[in-house]
């Protein structure tokens, strides 16, 4: 997929277990997101990426992916913290290309479940 047009998506195959990664997304800031996305359909083995008749149905498979892919970015962020740069876990999903709307999710979910201090048990109650 080196010369994939910048527009083409990332797209990942469970059943060969395959990931198509496009390094010419138009976005260099979004691809370890994508790339964390990708590795997420893996992961749970997501059966109807390309198949998926119901809205519903794929909007719970991405809805899953996007969890998974930022708990992947988030156990990123602790084992290398004192590397990356950035103040707090916040600062890194966004500097990492997570799509605001995620994050807001996230800012959400913490407000919900109490001050968001940055530990995982606030995190992961996405979705």
């Amino acid at each position: 997929m080196d010369s994939a047009p910048s527009s083409w998506s990332s797209v990942a195959s469970p059943e060969l277990r395959l990931i198509y990664f496009n390094p010419n997304w138009k976005s260099v800031l979004e691809q370890p997101a994508i790339l964390a996305h990708e590795i997420a359909h893996i992961v749970v083995q997501s059966e109807c990426i390309f198949s998926c008749e119901s809205s519903t149905v794929r909007e719970k498979v991405e809805s899953e992916a996007n969890r998974i892919a930022v708990k992947l970015l988030i156990t990123y962020y602790e084992d290398h913290e004192g590397e990356i740069g950035t103040d707090n876990i916040m600062q890194f999903l966004e500097r990492f290309g997570v799509p605001s709307y995620i994050i807001n999710n996230l800012k959400w979910s913490a407000y919900r479940g109490g001050s968001f201090s940055g530990q995982k048990e606030h995190m992961f109650f996405l979705y």
